[in-house]
């Protein structure tokens, strides 16, 4: 950067020099004591499917014990959280005391001169670049001194605390949508499971069909209700399973990985793809009327593709880590 013309205060730094990186550890598995406390321990698993800026904890915790028995680190609120093993670049900060495994670089800013909520926008734009410094030939992993050595255009730190206060208010327009989402999502839930599980979907009379009485009949999965049939999905006469397979295309598409699905919305792109330079996963066409889940066993990711996305259809194509089902249009919803 060293040619830059930049603007008056403006300054260009090392990350080392404005901000302590530190690393994480794992006690030892095999020692009880070091686990279940209550410590949050943080790995990159727990950002891996993780919307928010600000994590509290994650899938595991340790103790006071495990704490002082290993490399972990008892990080600070305010903490930037940077994934640096495969996958690399997953960003969050931390919103109270935790500690993370060794998967992790984490930073420390020297706040008189870097805004730590500027420093986590930073690096969410970077993960190409991350990725593209990241050494090993087994597990790719980005090291602490290259970390370190990365460099960063400083604004002026009221600039830096400006900019961050506009992403985060538009971040938490954001997570907002989501926990709507997710409220909603639950309802559908819980209304589903009444309905076509406990089978109380309302009746002619806008009844409890089960408990008012309603009429079953007997099937391979049990008893359902009279009028219902059983099918397998992908028989062909509800439901067709997608073959992979992509006809020739012109200009440029957004390859969308499992990695880019967060409850059940595209949250970004893998990459931009053309026909003759495309990953050999990136072979799923997307249509109206589908239903995709991730095949990857505990993925719980999943999209669909309706009359009222179908413009997203031909932006599109997906990883072969998805499945799809092609579904008649008054089916699309409950599936």
């Amino acid at each position: 950067m060293d040619d830059l013309n930049l603007p008056e205060g403006w300054e260009v730094r090392k990350l080392g020099e404005v901000a302590n990186v530190i690393g994480g550890g794992t006690p030892s598995t095999k020692k009880s004591e070091y686990w279940n406390g209550d410590i949050p321990w943080i790995t990159p698993k727990d950002l891996s499917n993780y919307s928010f800026k600000y994590i509290c904890k994650g899938e595991r915790n340790i103790s006071r014990e495990g704490l002082k028995n290993s490399s972990a680190k008892l990080l600070p609120p305010g903490t930037i959280l940077l994934s640096s093993r495969a996958p690399i670049g997953y960003v969050a900060i931390a919103k109270n005391e935790l500690t993370t495994n060794q998967g992790f670089r984490s930073f420390i800013t020297n706040e008189d001169k870097l805004n730590y909520e500027f420093l986590y926008y930073w690096l969410k734009t970077k993960k190409k670049v991350l990725e593209s410094l990241a050494g090993g030939s087994t597990f790719k992993e980005i090291s602490g001194t290259t970390i370190k050595n990365l460099e960063i255009l400083l604004p002026p730190l009221k600039e830096q605390q400006k900019i961050a206060e506009i992403l985060s208010s538009l971040d938490e327009k954001i997570e907002l949508n989501i926990k709507m989402n997710k409220t909603l999502e639950e309802m559908a839930k819980a209304i589903f499971k009444r309905w076509f599980i406990d089978f109380e979907f309302p009746n002619e009379e806008g009844k409890p069909y089960k408990s008012s009485g309603g009429e079953f009949i007997n099937s391979e999965l049990g008893e359902i209700p009279k009028g219902w049939k059983v099918e397998n999905l992908g028989s062909g006469k509800s439901t067709k399973i997608l073959s992979s397979g992509l006809k020739k295309f012109d200009g440029l598409k957004k390859y969308i990985a499992t990695a880019n699905v967060v409850e059940g919305y595209i949250t970004g792109f893998d990459k931009l793809i053309t026909y003759d330079n495309k990953p050999s996963r990136a072979n799923m066409q997307p249509k109206i009327n589908t239903v995709w889940f991730a095949k990857m066993a505990n993925s719980v990711k999943h999209l669909i593709f309706y009359e009222g996305n179908k413009h997203w259809i031909n932006k599109y194509i997906l990883s072969t880590g998805f499945a799809g089902l092609e579904c008649s249009s008054n089916l699309i919803y409950y599936i």
